[in-house]
């Protein structure tokens, strides 16, 4: 790579098994194996890019308008230099690392080798102590090299949660007890290497989709980077909070927010730790944050900016929420739900997480925010996303998971008439014969019926069922009979004989014939299906099997219908209606008259 000019395809082909057999390790069919595969070859790809020095190469997929620019490119090759990639026993290290590093997180590979080590950094320490025979490039380094590949295999730092302040102080400890390890034995290199490392790591993080050069190493991302990289050459000399605020100061600087490194405030700490998370960069959203976190009481405030401000060094435990990014970034997308909400409902996360390990005598501890990231994104409830309730799953010493509810009890009667307003312009719309088109109807009714949100993936059969039955509701009252049949095969079509007489039983028999009794009809087909989710009856109906769907959703009603808003704003009248027909010997031409 350093002399011989090899080219690019010379590269790719000389890397497999002969050279580093542990590709072997990824051939597996899985999608896990293959996207390991990927992001191994990326990582190596880049490597050989800025060792040979292609700046083309590297940046050929990038958009003309971010491009990785020249100089930043003389950065990387200086960060090369600095841990002496340029030189050919250091450039070795470096690749047989490349083609490590992803390995642990192979299912097959960690359940042979590691089955009770946690997470892939953990699976490679275990097989470098236990059986390193196993990786042949690994063993045929020098004890010098090999020390080198250790550390950088093993330290355990996502730069990328670094750089978005997802991580905390003590995150880092971890690399500053590297440097200084290797310091003492001369070895000032390790740094620069471990953090190159990083680099092509997160250079090649989109190789799944594209090797045509690094699609994800652009002028943005590099500026980022080189941020990350300037703060962790202050490690030997500066404390991990210290070299943590360089971070938060960059990002203040770029935003124009108040953030003073050396000691900063509690609040302007918070504000721009946040800003961090949002992966903020234009100064519009900063003020957004800033707003967002003004609305707060004061006791919210104080308490949220001390949760932030845990360290895991001098205070403990501190808590890293996994894919907060992600979370509050969907959030700020979501009109739905705003950021507002979004740090309440950190705050109570926070809180919960606290709650669970008081006691806890580890510096961090993870919460994964993963599924309440997902929900956010897709939030398009009529009720306010703060007031979601959660359960925080316990997976171990220092990990716990965070498990949105769907369902979100409402007992605020604003709330409820808010509700029954949205419906009544709906129903009124469809008696009125108005044109409304079947997409604003689905629209409608997902604003004016919260429980149509309680679907989980898994329940995708039974909310379509539900979507149907409703829009089933609108073709009947708007007397829509081409529109019911249009996907019944053309021999079985229900006849305009037998609509008629369908139209006739529900003029004299259902008398569905002012807004309320719409209404009401239209709550009992959102609901109908909510006792076949199995969470939402394991839950409220516990006892309760899926058989017995409908009478687990009786009870629901009868002793917790604050869950089912939609249900308790409706009169007496139509509760009792709608619980009778959950019963075995209800006769449907009963409901609504």
């Amino acid at each position: 790579v350093l002399r011989t000019g090899m080219r690019e395809p010379g590269f790719t082909k000389r890397l497999t098994h002969a050279v580093f057999p542990e590709m072997n390790f990824m051939s597996e069919a899985d999608e896990m194996s293959k996207a390991i595969a990927k992001e191994t070859l990326g990582a190596l790809l880049v490597v050989y890019w800025t060792a040979s020095d292609q700046m083309d190469a590297f940046t050929r997929a990038q958009k003309a308008d971010g491009k990785l620019k020249e100089t930043s490119w003389k950065k990387i090759r200086e960060m090369m230099a600095l841990g002496g990639v340029d030189q050919e026993p250091v450039l070795n290290t470096v690749l047989v690392i490349m083609t490590l590093h992803a390995l642990g997180r192979i299912p097959k590979f960690a359940a042979q080798l590691a089955p009770n080590a946690e997470g892939g950094r953990q699976v490679l320490a275990h097989v470098l102590d236990a059986c390193p025979k196993v990786l042949p490039s690994y063993c045929r380094l020098n004890d010098k090299y090999r020390a080198l590949a250790r550390q950088c295999l093993t330290r355990d730092l996502d730069l990328a949660q670094f750089l978005c302040a997802e991580l905390v102080p003590a995150s880092i400890t971890t690399i500053k007890e590297m440097v200084l390890l290797s310091s003492k034995k001369g070895e000032n290199y390790y740094l620069h290497v471990f953090m190159y490392c990083l680099f092509a790591q997160m250079a090649a993080s989109h190789a799944t989709k594209s090797l045509d050069g690094s699609v994800f190493m652009n002028e943005e991302q590099w500026s980022a980077f080189e941020a990350g990289w300037d703060a962790m050459t202050y490690i030997d000399k500066e404390s991990e909070q210290d070299v943590y605020n360089r971070i938060l100061y960059h990002r203040a600087e770029r935003l124009g927010l108040s953030f003073h490194p050396k000691k900063p405030e509690n609040e302007e700490y918070a504000i721009v730790r946040l800003a961090c998370l949002c992966r903020v960069t234009n100064l519009s959203v900063g003020r957004q944050i800033q707003a967002a976190f003004g609305e707060l009481k004061p006791a919210e405030k104080e308490a949220l900016a001390r949760y932030l401000r845990l360290d895991g060094v001098t205070s403990k435990p501190a808590f890293i929420l996994s894919n907060s990014s992600n979370f509050l970034e969907n959030c700020l997308a979501n009109k739905e739900v705003g950021l507002t909400s979004a740090l309440k409902i950190l705050l109570k996360v926070y809180a919960a997480a606290e709650k669970e390990f008081r006691s806890s005598s580890r510096a961090v501890v993870t919460v994964k925010l993963n599924q309440l990231a997902a929900f956010a994104q897709d939030f398009g409830s009529s009720v306010t996303f703060q007031d979601l309730p959660f359960e925080m799953v316990r997976n171990n010493e220092a990990e716990m998971v965070c498990v949105p509810k769907m369902w979100i009890p409402v007992t605020h009667q604003g709330v409820l008439d808010d509700l029954s307003v949205k419906s009544k312009v709906l129903t009124k719309s469809i008696l009125n014969g108005a044109g409304m088109s079947e997409r604003m109807f689905k629209n409608d009714i997902a604003k004016a019926f919260p429980e149509l949100s309680y679907f989980p993936a898994a329940a995708e059969a039974q909310r379509l069922q539900t979507y149907g039955a409703m829009m089933s509701v609108l073709w009947l009252i708007r007397d829509q009979h081409d529109v019911f049949i249009r996907q019944q095969v053309e021999e079985e079509q229900l006849s305009k004989q037998s609509w008629a007489w369908i139209q006739e039983w529900i003029k004299d028999s259902v008398k569905i014939r002012n807004e309320e009794t719409a209404d009401a009809m239209l709550v009992f087909m959102a609901i109908h299906a909510l006792g076949k989710i199995p969470e939402f009856r394991e839950e409220l109906a516990p006892g309760f099997d899926a058989q017995s769907h409908d009478v687990a959703l009786s009870h629901i009603l009868k002793n917790t219908p604050e869950v089912v808003p939609s249900f308790s704003r409706l009169s007496k009248k139509y509760r009792e209606l709608i619980i009778d027909s959950l019963s075995v010997d209800f006769q449907f031409s009963q409901f609504l008259q």
